[in-house]
């Protein structure tokens, strides 16, 4: 295996890690989904106890999908192009 291919080969992996960090970030923002409609349906005296924890849920599902956003243009450049990445790595100092 040549210096090259090792380098492509790495970027590859890495983009593979990016898009499964994507698929727990998705499974994330589902589970918060779910939190979300049973807090919802909490009627009666406790409904004003679970405002915060809805505003909280709201919260951690924006940072959720901002963080699977990231996660999914990562994945997408290092599988699809990875140049400018594979240049940096082939790089050599003198």
């Amino acid at each position: 295996m040549t210096k090259e291919s090792a380098g492509w080969l790495a970027i590859r992996l890495i983009g593979l890690a990016a898009l499964g960090y994507c698929m727990m970030f998705l499974l994330d923002i589902a589970s918060q989904l779910l939190v979300l409609q049973k807090l919802y349906s909490i009627g009666g005296p406790s409904a004003e106890k679970a405002e915060h924890n809805i505003v909280s849920a709201w919260v951690q599902t924006g940072i959720s999908s901002a963080q699977m956003l990231v996660a999914a243009l990562l994945s997408f450049y290092l599988l699809r192009r990875g140049r400018t990445v594979h240049r940096w790595l082939m790089r050599e100092t003198s």
